[in-house]
């Protein structure tokens, strides 16, 4: 049975925000509630440093709907930080004392440090990332943590946030050419001070946090992308750049209407997109990874003193937890399927294709989970599924590819090409042979009876590949084997003798 669900407040300085999570038993994010007031802290500070009244009464009547979203998802334990603005503010810890009083939550007034940390625990945590640095822009700060190895070793906080960067620069609607040239000079020169180091070869760019999420989730809309997951959409510098310009370009209302642009951001994503676009320059960034995880997965994590696993556990993780969620995936036949899939690959797969040997046991795995929606068409509902779910430690290219084997092992065909640009070379070639030795699989599992496992003998014989199982006596296998042969250049020979070496 799952423990009690985990409720993290997160009180930025530009959106307060409740998760309410489950965490599952192979260590997973169960999002069961949620909601976001975009409170606008960093702007309610006035001229001595104080946030104002009404702001703080919004925030008590905030945080005490929070608390019973949280408790009404069955919540026992609640996780309350606050960010930027309150630590900024002089009255913020009479606020955090007024809180605790009216509502009974307690706030634990997050120091940049910590903030950066979990920021990189939640982001790395589903990346299958080794080396690099992780951003996270919030609505008052910017958080940067260098990590080596999913090890982090240095952070930096910054007075950069999108909201406060507007608000003080980009006065106009539009903003002019000299409002949006002295953000950049600002925000330069912050950041060289800071001397934060280039990515290195080896390293890449992890982006987090709403205006990061933003960004990516208009890009997408804009690109027409067929993946409707964000995390681990890769966004270019140039696609970065090209997003600053449209904000700059446009006035207030006419940016309000821009596809996939979140309401409570129009007024603050013109000054965190040039931002992003500012920190890529100047640390060398060519691209940069969306993660659907941050802060508040973080501070999870830390609570529960969970260490950042290895990429490959993640993703077998992120596979169980998926099933887990089908009544109809049965585990005991995708046992079976793995079982021959892994067979098969050990013998006709390439010696250095760990990547498709994995992705073909994943797919062998996941298949009947579109038994949920429908037996005849489980191959398109399980790979429509995929393309939609959330699967830490995989990027876009291997959902993509995951799904793309068990769509084509149904008939061996491609039904669109909107995908290529997210493959590599070679990639439509790898599925293809993963997507035949996935169909043979699961037509050999389910001819070999229940009460035993199967004995699959599979061998190469002069020009042709021969597979021996007692339960195959009868079988022809048709319109596999001219894809076996098209995609392997042997012919498929079955035979019902027991398995020989």
């Amino acid at each position: 049975m799952n423990p009690a669900p985990i409720a993290v407040i997160d009180l930025g300085s530009n959106t307060a925000r409740v998760v309410v999570f489950r965490i599952e038993p192979e260590g997973t994010f169960q999002a069961v509630a949620d909601a976001k007031v975009p409170l606008r802290l960093i702007r309610q500070i006035d001229s001595r440093s104080r946030l104002r009244a009404e702001a703080c009464e919004s925030t008590l009547r905030v945080l005490a709907d929070f608390r019973q979203i949280a408790l009404g998802a069955g919540a026992r334990r609640i996780i309350t930080v606050a960010t930027a603005a309150l630590r900024e503010a002089s009255n913020g810890l009479d606020l955090i004392s007024r809180v605790k009083q009216t509502t009974g939550i307690s706030i634990r007034l997050l120091p940049p440090e910590a903030e950066a940390r979990c920021a990189f625990l939640g982001a790395v945590y589903g990346m299958a990332a080794e080396n690099g640095l992780v951003l996270d822009i919030g609505g008052g700060s910017l958080q940067i943590g260098h990590f080596r190895n999913r090890r982090l070793l240095a952070t930096w906080s910054l007075p950069l946030g999108a909201l406060r960067l507007s608000d003080r620069f980009l006065r106009s609607d539009p903003p002019g050419k000299q409002e949006i040239r002295r953000l950049r000079d600002f925000a330069a020169k912050v950041l060289a001070r800071a001397e934060i180091p280039e990515l290195r070869e080896d390293e890449i760019l992890i982006g987090t946090g709403g205006t990061i999420r933003n960004l990516g989730k208009i890009d997408t809309r804009l690109r027409g992308y067929p993946i409707t997951r964000l995390h681990g959409y890769i966004l270019t510098a140039g696609q970065t750049r090209g997003l600053s310009a449209l904000f700059c370009d446009r006035r207030g209302s006419a940016r309000a209407a821009i596809p996939g642009l979140n309401a409570s951001r129009a007024d603050s994503i013109t000054g965190g997109s040039l931002l992003a676009e500012l920190v890529m320059e100047h640390i060398g960034a060519g691209r940069m990874l969306v993660a659907g995880l941050g802060l508040r997965e973080g501070l999870i994590l830390e609570a529960l003193g969970v260490e950042l696993p290895e990429p490959r556990l993640v993703r077998a993780s992120a596979v169980r937890a998926l099933v887990s969620r089908f009544t109809s995936w049965d585990e005991r036949r995708a046992g079976r399927r793995k079982k021959i899939a892994e067979t098969l690959s050990s013998v006709l797969s390439p010696p250095d294709s760990r990547f498709q040997s994995e992705m073909l046991v994943h797919a062998a795995v996941i298949l009947d989970i579109g038994r949920s929606v429908e037996y005849y068409r489980r191959h398109e509902h399980a790979s429509m599924i995929l393309r939609s779910a959330g699967l830490n430690g995989f990027g876009h290219r291997e959902i993509l590819y995951l799904s793309l084997i068990i769509e084509v092992a149904e008939h061996f065909e491609w039904k669109e090409r909107s995908f290529k640009p997210i493959l590599r070379n070679g990639d439509l070639d790898e599925i293809t042979r993963s997507a035949v030795l996935l169909s043979l699989a699961d037509e050999i599992e389910h001819r070999v009876p229940l009460h035993r496992a199967p004995r699959l003998g599979c061998r190469i014989a002069g020009n042709s590949v021969v597979l021996s199982e007692p339960a195959l006596a009868a079988w022809d296998p048709g319109s596999i084997a001219e894809a076996f042969v098209r995609s392997f250049g042997r012919n498929l020979r079955v035979s019902g003798r027991a398995r020989s070496s």
